[in-house]
């Protein structure tokens, strides 16, 4: 299962979310169905986000749907080099980097 998390760049600075594991289609291929949302809703929780109040509102409402505990943003200078990370471009979340290669 993929292992993502989720970032807003501002102020020369990164703003991080928890790690999200996985989606409904890695859990269906897994032959493993928790109640976890496909990773196309989170991300469309995250449209038209332009700032860090409005990525947390939006963070919140994605770790609701994993039925995660909230954790707040982490303010980090570099971003970490996990599986994927998925970044706020133009008002909409988007794959970023896999293991620190950028992607786009």
């Amino acid at each position: 299962m993929k292992k993502r998390i989720v970032s807003i760049p501002y102020g020369g600075t990164f703003y991080i979310s928890q790690e999200f594991n996985g989606d409904r289609k890695e859990a269906q291929t897994l032959q493993f169905f928790p109640m976890i949302p496909f990773w196309e809703d989170v991300a469309a929780l995250f449209k038209g986000v332009q700032s860090v109040r409005a990525f947390e509102i939006a963070l919140e409402k994605a770790e609701e749907l994993y039925r995660y505990k909230h954790v707040p943003l982490k303010e980090q200078s570099v971003l970490p080099k996990t599986e994927e990370v998925w970044q706020m471009m133009d008002s909409e979340l988007e794959l970023y980097s896999r293991y620190g290669k950028l992607v786009f």
